[in-house]
């Protein structure tokens, strides 16, 4: 017999998440970064932890530590070998290497080093063959879906801005391309995995901040029209595969102006959206995050300096628990939560009482997805075949949970895959138990339940 884990996530990866409030949540966690700017962050798969590094602090002093953050807490990696002190670099993960790969920024100076933040949480120099992307900061990196290929554009150095383009390929060699890209400063950039392309938006030239978005796939860039996005530099994009969105948060306008914009990027299209969000900002740091299932943002400059909060964009959905329906026989058979209030958390457990069993008994749990039609039986459905007619199904039946014989209660555990595209998905839950004592008047059904998952 499966698991009630196993059936849940195979039933569930099934089912169309509902869609929640967006909104802009503030964490508090325990531990964080120094306040900073032109710091960088990219999540690492294998360690599942966001990984910052580096920036420019609230004196103006540049950094050089790396910070971890789990979904809940920020934590300090130490490291006895990393980059030099720098801000304005670029962080990207390389799946073929396991591993973060920064390259340049400015430590006073352009720089052009390559290094790699491993899966032991460990920062070494890169070895890397062919000729190094003349030194740069501000530029935009982003991994190509075509070839794994990490793909370097644009930046400036010593007041020129860059409008060159190289690759360090698969083999760990650096080219320069052969393709015209976008020449601009201080952009963002993003991969829209579902698309298969790069997202390019915004930056600088010739002291112009840039409204223009580009498109890389299939080895070129094509502008995008209509143009609809404000004019803003100092940005960082970040893709929702949740919502299937490009999203950026603040940086400086046209008029030099720190802006709170959250502008998101779909269908060919640029929505500025105006729901209460993080105070204004420009050269912070944005990645989505799959331990939450959300856009992560930290830090940046604000009006009055660098900042060190932390917080999150994605949809408010909570976890939901209603009981609907009325238990058929002669005991009454109810289904609850063992706790009041308790809900079905993703990556958490739910337990289910079912009370008032009569004895002696059989009973079962069962699962479904639906409470509308099983099999193209109507729901709710009576057991007229059983002539109780009055005793109502309320859910399709599509998985059981066989139960001990027991009095009075007993409480059945629902494991609660760490999934989180089931973020809004739903399923029902009722119980069935056979007086062994009477056959067909012994038999009883209980009330249902619709158990809506939610992310914490």
């Amino acid at each position: 017999m499966r698991s009630l884990h196993s059936v849940v996530l195979g039933m569930l990866l099934g089912t169309q998440a509902a869609v929640g409030q967006l909104a802009w949540t503030q964490l508090a966690p325990s531990a964080s970064p120094q306040a900073r700017t032109g710091h960088k962050m990219a999540f690492h798969p294998t360690r599942s932890r966001m990984v910052l590094f580096g920036g420019h602090s609230s004196t103006g002093a540049l950094l050089d530590d790396t910070w971890e953050f789990d979904g809940t807490t920020w934590r300090p990696v130490p490291q006895i070998a990393r980059p030099v002190r720098r801000a304005f670099h670029t962080m990207v993960y390389d799946p073929g290497r396991d591993g973060i790969i920064l390259f340049g920024g400015s430590s006073g100076i352009a720089l052009n080093d390559t290094w790699i933040y491993s899966s032991q949480g460990r920062w070494s120099p890169l070895t890397v063959a062919g000729n190094a992307p003349p030194p740069r900061a501000g530029h935009v990196a982003f991994s190509d879906p075509a070839n794994g290929a990490m793909v370097v554009l644009g930046g400036s150095a010593s007041s020129t801005t860059r409008g060159d383009q190289y690759q360090l390929d698969p083999d760990g060699t650096w080219r320069v391309s052969s393709v015209q890209s976008p020449t601009r400063a201080f952009a963002g950039i993003a991969v829209d995995a579902d698309r298969g392309v790069a997202v390019l938006t915004g930056g600088i030239l010739n002291a112009t901040q840039l409204a223009d978005t580009w498109e890389w796939s299939r080895g070129g860039w094509v502008q995008v029209s209509p143009n609809n996005n404000l004019a803003v530099s100092a940005i960082d994009l970040a893709y929702d595969p949740i919502r299937g969105r490009t999203v950026y948060f603040g940086g400086a306008t046209a008029a030099a102006q720190l802006t709170a914009s959250h502008g998101e990027f779909a269908t060919g299209s640029w929505s500025l959206l105006g729901i209460a969000r993080p105070p204004a900002r420009a050269d912070a740091a944005l990645a989505f995050d799959p331990n939450l299932g959300k856009v992560l943002l930290f830090g940046g400059t604000g009006g009055g300096g660098p900042l060190g909060d932390t917080w999150m964009l994605g949809s408010r959905l909570d976890a939901e628990v209603l009981l609907f329906g009325s238990p058929c026989g002669t005991t009454g058979v109810r289904l609850d939560t063992r706790l009041a209030g308790a809900r079905p958390w993703i990556g958490s457990s739910l337990d289910l009482r079912l009370s008032s069993l009569p004895n002696p008994t059989a009973a079962a749990l069962f699962l479904g997805a639906s409470d509308a039609d099983w099999q193209g039986l109507p729901l709710p459905a009576g057991l007229a075949m059983f002539n109780r007619p009055e005793c109502l199904v309320y859910v399709s039946l599509d998985a059981q949970h066989p139960l001990q014989q027991v009095q009075g209660e007993v409480i059945a555990t629902v494991r609660i895959p760490a999934s989180v595209a089931l973020n809004g998905a739903h399923f029902f839950a009722q119980a069935l138990a056979v007086d062994l004592g009477g056959f067909p008047t012994g038999l009883h059904l209980s009330n249902a339940a619709r158990l809506r998952m939610g992310l914490r």
